[in-house]
């Protein structure tokens, strides 16, 4: 488990929908052992299931770390 630090609204604000695709994958970033597999809570997807809050699509975000 990682725990994500939310920059956007706040290290305050500690609910996984709140969370935006920039947070993640910054947190995502400093980690160098992340695995095989990385699971999110859906919740922090808009309700298609692609766009964090900061207009970021998950596609773009796993992108990153091909």
């Amino acid at each position: 488990m990682l725990p994500i630090v939310n920059q956007f609204f706040g290290a305050e604000v500690t609910v996984a929908g709140l969370l935006c695709g920039q947070d993640v994958l910054a947190a995502l970033q400093q980690n160098e052992d992340l695995g095989d597999l990385v699971l999110l809570p859906r919740v922090m997807l808009d309700n298609e299931g692609v766009r964090f809050l900061d207009d970021m699509w998950w596609r773009s975000s796993r992108a990153s770390f091909r």
